[in-house]
């Protein structure tokens, strides 16, 4: 987009002005309206078609819930992953698990939209998970 914006700068005429001085400013451009649309929502665990099981050794004995946020795109590709809750150990397996992550297409009214949800991890000291 930078390569287009400069040419469409170079190309802007503006009016004369009645003084005889060199102006010079910014010119912005404002690119939202081609992005795609993302959405915030909530946990998504239940929506997902796929979650790989985070892999963490057994000898960390470690438990407790993490909370990772994820960004998934228009064809249901988890885009980024980032923890941002619990154990350390923990948080690095969620957010390797959440990165692979599968999920259908969003559409509202026919339209595609990334969102921006949750993965909830529930690990336990014995070695199992929900999620």
């Amino acid at each position: 987009m930078h390569e287009s914006s400069v040419e469409a700068a170079n190309q802007t005429k503006f009016s004369p002005s009645e003084f005889n001085v060199k102006i010079r400013g910014i010119i912005v451009y404002n690119f939202d309206s081609l992005a795609p649309k993302c959405i915030d929502v909530g946990i998504v665990n239940k929506k997902a078609l796929s979650i790989p099981r985070p892999y963490f050794t057994a000898e960390c004995q470690c438990s407790g819930e993490v909370i990772v946020t994820i960004t998934i795109d228009l064809e249901g590709n988890v885009r980024s992953a980032r923890a941002i809750s619990g154990n350390r150990i923990l948080r690095v397996a969620a957010e390797n698990s959440a990165r692979k992550a599968k999920f259908r297409p969003t559409l509202i009214n026919s339209k595609p939209f990334m969102i921006r949800a949750k993965l909830l991890y529930k690990f336990n000291s014995v070695g199992t998970i929900e999620f």
